[in-house]
C-alpha cells in the first residue's frame, strides 16, 4: 500500500526533461522511415508532443517543486556523451547516429555541451541537486546514478520524465531489478508516441502508479506530520543484505541494447532534429502552470 511513508529513504529521478524547443506539428510525409516503419502516425506523435508540453512538464514542475518542500534528493537525468565522436555511447545509439548523420558530429544529438542536451532551464537545478549525464537509454548501465542512490540511502525512487519506453521505462526496469521500490506519476510522464505512453509504463511494472493530484495529496500529508528530515540524504539506512548488490551490474544481458519490437523508442537520444520532439522543454510560463 502506498503512504507517505515511501518517502522515507527517497529520491526523485526526472528523466530527459531537457532544454528545447517545440517545433511545427508533424506531417505524415515527414515522418522519418524508421518510424513508419514501426507503424508510427503523424497524428500519434502530434498528440504525444501535446501530452509532453501541455501535461507531462507542467505536473513535473509541481512534482519538482513539491519534492523540494520535503527535501527530498533530486537527481536529473539528462543525455550527455563526451567525446566529438561519441565513442562513449552506447554503441547501437552510436550506429544510429552514423546511420543518420554519417561523420558530420555536429548534427549528431546529446553531446554534453549542447544546450538541448542540459536539463530544462526552468527547474533552476540547484546547487545541492544532481544534473547526471548518461550514454544509454538505460542510466545505470551509462551514469554512476548508482553510485549516487548508495551515496544517498535511497531504496524508494519517485520517477517522472519519458519516454516510457525507452529511457525512464529502461531506467525504471533496472531500478527495479536492483531493489529499488519504484513510483511513476503517470500523467508527468511522455513518450514518442502517445497511444503506446501507458502501455510503456505498464511494462515497467512500477509498484505504484499514482497521477499528480494523488502524488501531491500524499506530500501534503507527509509535510503535514512534520516528517520532513532528510532521510534519503544521509546514506544511514541500514540494509538488510538480501537485495542484489546494487553496483554489481554484471548479470545485465539485454539492457545495453534497443529492442526490436515495435513499441520500442526509435530515436537515438528520445530527441530528434528532424521531427517534432515528444520531450520538449517548457517555458518558465508552462512550467508555473497551475
Amino acid at each position: 500500500m502506498l503512504d507517505e511513508t515511501f518517502f522515507d529513504q527517497c529520491a526523485v529521478v526526472c528523466v530527459d526533461l531537457q532544454e528545447g524547443k517545440c517545433g511545427e506539428p508533424m506531417a505524415d510525409d515527414r515522418l522519418p522511415a524508421l518510424w513508419k516503419a514501426m507503424g508510427f502516425t503523424a497524428a500519434d506523435v502530434n498528440a504525444a508532443s501535446d501530452f509532453a508540453w501541455d501535461v507531462c512538464l507542467p505536473n513535473a514542475y509541481k512534482v519538482v517543486e513539491a519534492c523540494r518542500r520535503l527535501q527530498l534528493p533530486i537527481i536529473f537525468l539528462h543525455w550527455g556523451y563526451r567525446f566529438k565522436n561519441g565513442m562513449d555511447l552506447d554503441p547501437v545509439v552510436r550506429a544510429m547516429m552514423l546511420h543518420d548523420h554519417g561523420e558530420d558530429f555536429n548534427a549528431w544529438s546529446g553531446h554534453i555541451d549542447q544546450e538541448s542536451s542540459q536539463p530544462a532551464k526552468c527547474f533552476h537545478v540547484r546547487e545541492d541537486e544532481y544534473a547526471l549525464p548518461k550514454t544509454a537509454q538505460d542510466a545505470f548501465i551509462s551514469s554512476n546514478i548508482g553510485f549516487l542512490l548508495t551515496n544517498l540511502g535511497a531504496d524508494n525512487l519517485v520517477f517522472i520524465g519519458g519516454h516510457t519506453e525507452a529511457c525512464l521505462g529502461k531506467t525504471a526496469v533496472s531500478a527495479k531489478r536492483l531493489g529499488y521500490r519504484t513510483l511513476c506519476i503517470e500523467d508527468a510522464t511522455n513518450n514518442a508516441r502517445e497511444s503506446t505512453r501507458r502501455k510503456g509504463i505498464e511494462e515497467s511494472q512500477f509498484d505504484f502508479v499514482v497521477d499528480t493530484r494523488t502524488f501531491l495529496a500524499l506530500v501534503d500529508q507527509h509535510a503535514q506530520r512534520g516528517s520532513l528530515a532528510r532521510a534519503g540524504r544521509r546514506g544511514k539506512h541500514h540494509r538488510d543484505g538480501k537485495r542484489t548488490h546494487r553496483s554489481d551490474y554484471s548479470s545485465r544481458s539485454t539492457t545495453t541494447r534497443f529492442p526490436s519490437k515495435p513499441s520500442q523508442e526509435p530515436d537515438s537520444t528520445c530527441t530528434t532534429s528532424s521531427v517534432r520532439s515528444s520531450a520538449p522543454t517548457l517555458t518558465s510560463s508552462r512550467c508555473s502552470a497551475s
